[in-house]
């Protein structure tokens, strides 16, 4: 017969069951996992967003390259172009924009004058995607080193100490 957690307490005999020290091991195994795991996790996750924010990027040049062969000269404002970018609309610096949770998109850069597309991640510019008009590639800023990390591994080569470019 099986005894109950009241037959082992009061008759003091031997059942089974898990220690103290049992559970705190697994616990804090479980606690290591977890360390380990989550920035992994957290860095996989903005991967994905930045991949669909290069796939924005590259879709807002190629059209803002059609308006400048149509019209002559690029597009200032995002709403200008004959593509539709999912989003609020926003304005930055005197350019219209459009915001999505993640990003903020435009055709002109604060931080790169001439730029034809550009898409800076949210909350706080941490880090930002610009596509110039007479150059080949994606290029990727940070503004801060712990956010570097992402531009270093889309980017396959160093432009400068900040700017990574994506093939």
């Amino acid at each position: 017969m099986k005894n109950t957690y009241l037959d082992c307490v009061t008759k003091k005999r031997k059942c089974a069951g898990f220690t103290l020290i049992e559970l705190l091991v697994v616990v804090l195994i479980i606690g290591i996992l977890a360390a380990v795991a989550v920035p992994q996790y957290e860095k996989a996750v903005e991967k994905s967003r930045a991949a669909e924010a290069l796939t924005l990027v590259r879709t807002i040049a190629n059209a803002n390259k059609t308006y400048s062969m149509a019209t002559g000269t690029y597009a200032q404002h995002i709403d200008d172009l004959d593509i539709e970018i999912p989003g609020e609309d926003s304005s930055m610096g005197g350019f219209r924009r459009k915001n999505t949770k993640n990003f903020m998109y435009g055709t002109q850069s604060l931080q790169n004058p001439g730029s034809i597309a550009v898409a800076n991640r949210l909350p706080g510019n941490r880090y930002y995607f610009y596509v110039m008009p007479d150059q080949d590639g994606i290029y990727c800023s940070w503004f801060t080193e712990k956010d570097a990390d992402i531009c270093r591994t889309l980017g396959t080569t160093q432009v400068s100490t900040n700017v990574y470019l994506i093939d």
